[in-house]
């Protein structure tokens, strides 16, 4: 099958689903590189244990409409190929179709204003709640959700498991990409959750090495 008869969706179409999963299938350093990547997607790397291939898990995502892809469509498609799967798309153009149509990028290269690092990463811990919760807030109230805002922070946590993940530094990354879709999904801007997520992974990077000796889980269970 071609790329072109594989089951895509272009850039505004998949702005006009919120609840689309979005997922990013390049490796970790690709994403944090220079070409940056889309707000509110999730790597498909942080959804793998170590008995489970990306190919797997994202024939496991129970979502409606699961969106690949990568820089410009061609691994995304291959990926696609693999699996067969009714519910899953391609991305027209990748991260490049999507920077045509004048959507935003989160770049964690790219210096931003009032970008505020925090003195540790504990500190970042506690304060990343905070921030998802008051964004939460207020999209909620934007919008009159009836939703708990408290309540959509450890759904969250629930997809990202301790267990599955080695070291705090991974368990951050899939938070922070799992806060970002459920943003998402709320209604909140994309150029917010850019923000958000970039000032989340600055803290990440900043702090890796004191993130890295904090043990799982990094938050009570309710």
């Amino acid at each position: 099958m071609s790329q072109d008869e594989l089951p895509s969706i272009t850039p505004l179409e998949l702005v006009a689903r919120p609840e689309a999963s979005i997922v990013d299938v390049r490796p970790m350093d690709e994403r944090l590189d220079v070409l940056g990547f889309i707000p509110g997607s999730i790597s498909a790397h942080s959804l793998t244990e170590e008995d489970l291939s990306p190919r797997d898990a994202l024939l496991g995502m129970s979502q409606q409409c699961v969106v690949l892809y990568c820089s410009s469509g061609r691994r995304s498609s291959e990926l696609l190929e693999q699996l067969g799967a009714p519910h899953v798309f391609n991305l027209e153009g990748g991260v490049l179709g999507w920077l045509a149509a004048g959507l935003p990028l989160c770049n964690v290269t790219e210096p931003v204003q009032d970008l505020d690092i925090l003195a540790s990463g504990a500190d970042f811990v506690q304060a990343l709640r905070s921030c998802f919760v008051g964004q939460a807030v207020e999209t909620i109230l934007d919008f009159e959700r009836p939703d708990d805002p408290l309540a959509l922070f450890y759904e969250c946590l629930s997809h990202v498991t301790h267990e599955h993940h080695t070291s705090a530094i991974s368990y951050l990354y899939a938070f922070i990409d799992r806060a970002a879709y459920t943003s998402k999904t709320l209604g909140t801007s994309l150029s917010a959750i850019a923000k958000n997520t970039h000032w989340a992974y600055a803290n990440v990077s900043a702090h890796r090495e004191e993130l890295a000796s904090l043990p799982l889980p990094l938050y009570p269970a309710p």
